[in-house]
């Protein structure tokens, strides 16, 4: 499994299976999962995350083989899944984390085989995305093979910001909350390959987690222009895939 996600109610807790093309249900008591009671159901293609629509009645998971993002009518009394109106990217995007804006009307896709962002408007009405932009996370003049990887939003939904593997560095994007529609701000490097970075619950600090470099690196962000300065470098665990703040 390679991503998890928790329905409102919190008695469900969904798992997405890259190598083998499946999302899992499993009901949860007081927390812990129940393993005999469990549903696998196929997806596409390298399923890479899963998320609930803010209503708890839909399932977004996001496929990176099949250029898509299949879309689940849930059933939050018995735990059950539809399949419903999937959303197509474009030909060897590779969709592949996902993040939704608190006023719950945009989700934002970031793509790892073309290191692009996509912004979806959502229709919780009818379970349906439209497409409204696509722009790159990538530096001008970059070269090689694309490889982008994480995306959050800031605390206060302002910017949005994407890593990218091959050119370790990170995007930064003004969100305008009105529309969805992103601007670029700057790329900051990064650690070497950031595999994953947090952003801390204050928004004062973004923490990058170097998956060659060994080290964690620490930003001050800059809460008025979202722009990023280093603070820290930090010594840590082998190959470090993910970086997370539980305070």
């Amino acid at each position: 499994m390679c991503n998890v996600s928790v329905d409102s109610t919190k008695r469900f807790l969904l798992a997405v299976s890259y190598h083998s093309h499946t999302l899992t249900v499993c009901p949860l008591n007081d927390g812990k999962p129940q393993p005999a009671n469990h549903t696998v159901i196929p997806t596409g293609r390298h399923p890479h995350a899963v998320l609930f629509s803010p209503d708890n009645r839909y399932v977004w998971v996001s496929c990176l083989g099949d250029d898509a993002i299949m879309v689940f009518a849930f059933d939050e009394t018995q735990g059950q899944l539809q399949p419903h109106t999937p959303w197509r990217s474009r030909a060897g995007s590779g969709p592949r984390h996902m993040c939704l804006h608190p006023n719950g009307q945009f989700v934002f896709v970031l793509n790892e085989l073309d290191a692009s962002l996509d912004v979806l408007a959502w229709d919780a009405k009818h379970g349906l995305f439209e497409h409204l932009q696509n722009i790159s996370a990538l530096m001008e003049g970059f070269e090689g093979k694309p490889w982008a990887a994480d995306l959050h939003l800031s605390p206060d939904a302002e910017f949005l910001y994407a890593s990218e593997r091959t050119s370790s560095t990170l995007a930064v994007f003004k969100v305008d909350a009105a529309t969805g529609r992103l601007r670029w701000q700057a790329h900051t490097p990064t650690e070497t390959q950031p595999r994953s970075f947090a952003i801390s619950p204050d928004g004062n600090q973004i923490w990058v987690a170097g998956q060659i470099s060994n080290h964690l690196g620490v930003y001050a962000r800059d809460k008025q222009t979202g722009l990023l300065t280093f603070q820290q470098r930090i010594e840590i665990g082998l190959e470090p895939s993910w970086v997370a703040c539980l305070a």
